[in-house]
């Protein structure tokens, strides 16, 4: 996997984990997967490699997912395509507003007929066309660039708080 799409995933990863250890989830794959929707030998993965005792802040946390081989199995198992992971992105930051925000609101609310329009690229290993992207980029209100490519989107959280 490409260096960007790796530290991208691993920041995201933390963050998410960071949520769900505030929250006082108790720390066990099922409790993880429901959490996060991530599949069960993911979360088995992560509740067997990180000691939850062990952190105090981000870089703890960071520093203990960095020994692990965690990111590569979500590549493997979860995410199929780079969209699907700025999609994820997306999603999780439309939640800090909107918390039953969700693959199918998301869907719904730029006009698609289904979520599987979206699903099919966490399921197959075949990103999107331009076109579909930037149709998608105009909706949602994010550069296509970055949507596309990962390319930087300085004004992102901005933009998601403004459409959403």
């Amino acid at each position: 996997m490409e260096k960007f799409l790796c530290d991208f995933l691993i920041s995201f990863l933390c963050d998410l984990l960071m949520e769900i250890l505030k929250k006082g989830v108790k720390w066990t794959a099922e409790e993880l997967s429901r959490e996060t929707n991530y599949p069960y030998n993911s979360c088995k993965e992560i509740v067997s490699k990180i000691n939850p005792d062990m952190i105090e802040n981000k870089d703890d946390l960071l520093s203990q997912l960095n020994k692990t081989h965690v990111v590569d199995s979500l590549r493997n198992d979860y995410y199929k395509t780079n969209f699907s992971i700025r999609l994820d992105y997306i999603i999780r930051k439309i939640k800090e507003c909107i918390p039953e925000a969700n693959i199918e609101w998301l869907s719904y609310k730029i006009g698609l007929k289904s979520s599987n329009e979206l699903l099919k690229y966490y399921r197959v290993p075949e990103e999107p066309t331009f076109d579909f992207i930037d149709d998608i980029a105009n909706k949602i209100g994010v550069k296509s660039n970055w949507l596309q490519f990962g390319e930087d989107d300085r004004n992102l959280r901005r933009k998601l708080r403004r459409k959403f």
